[in-house]
């Protein structure tokens, strides 16, 4: 990768913390993380891999050790109605403050780009039996105030995360 004629401008003095689902296995989950890493740092940016498995994406945000700026980047395998819905809930917004969280659903993830209603995940352990999903699963993430990729491309995902830190 090069940034030869790059211009870069906004606020890229932020932090980016990195975690992921246990997606194919940890050599391959930790070097798409690490991937990404380089090419953000090729880009002047300071990124961190904080780790693989579930509840790794609520860790980072309730470790009390993030700054107030930071940008956290969590990658899903799969697109769950349970953890887009608690995006939007309060506690989850107070644990977030005013940092970014950005979701990356990497395939065979779900792509929840217009989608209509996105069912609950077969492996939604913490969600009440009444939940059955989510309607409009997207605009729910953007109306509440995260922005999301699908895609399986590094460079694809390092350029919305390059985004997602100079704004």
């Amino acid at each position: 990768m090069t940034t030869e004629g790059l211009k870069i401008v906004g606020n890229l003095n932020r932090p980016i913390y990195i975690t992921s689902d246990n997606i194919n296995n940890p050599t391959v989950d930790n070097g798409r993380i690490n991937s990404i890493i380089a090419g953000l740092k090729a880009l002047g940016l300071k990124a961190y891999n904080m780790g693989l498995g579930p509840n790794t994406h609520d860790k980072v945000l309730t470790s009390g050790n993030l700054p107030s700026n930071a940008v956290v980047v969590d990658i899903y395998g799969g697109a769950d109605a349970g953890l887009i819905k608690e995006m939007g809930s309060a506690w989850y917004k107070a644990e977030k403050g005013a940092r970014t969280v950005f979701s990356v659903f990497w395939p065979p993830s779900a792509d929840i780009t217009g989608l209509a209603f996105l069912p609950r995940a077969h492996d939604d352990n913490y969600d009440p039996s009444s939940f059955t999903g989510i309607a409009n699963p997207a605009e729910y993430l953007l109306e509440n105030g995260y922005d999301y990729v699908h895609s399986g491309s590094i460079l694809n995902i390092i350029n919305a995360i390059f985004y997602q830190a100079k704004i």
